[in-house]
């Protein structure tokens, strides 16, 4: 703060005629790495959107059992579906759910013991 007032004064005061110059090169240097930081942008979004595993990632209790109707609801399939139902389903979820793709851990260990409730594993 002290210092752009600083600044401000010196322009003011006609002693500054180096500020000028140097925003317009910060602004040209900003421009020149515009492609490279917009370039980075997609990674760096889901780096940040990637967070350690906290009280909305942790993992269910090792104890906990998951009934049968809740691991057919998480894989969206009616009661009594086929295996092969139950791998394809799986299958989607992990795909669209899974942490390497920006996924939840918890997501991904309830498809995951879903899958083998239903299975039998």
């Amino acid at each position: 703060m002290v210092l752009l007032g600083l600044l401000a004064f010196l322009l003011l005061a006609a002693r500054a005629n180096w500020v000028l110059p140097l925003i317009g090169a910060m602004l040209v240097a900003m421009l020149r790495l515009a492609p490279i930081v917009l370039a980075l942008l997609p990674a760096l979004l889901k780096a940040l959107r990637r967070s350690p595993v906290g009280p909305q990632d942790a993992p269910p209790p090792a104890g906990g059992r998951m009934s049968r109707q809740e691991a057919y609801d998480i894989l969206g399939l009616p009661q009594g579906a086929p295996t092969e139902a139950i791998v394809s389903a799986h299958r989607r979820l992990m795909q669209k759910m899974h942490p390497d793709r920006g996924g939840s851990d918890y997501l991904a260990v309830k498809i995951n013991q879903a899958r083998d409730t239903l299975l039998g594993n």
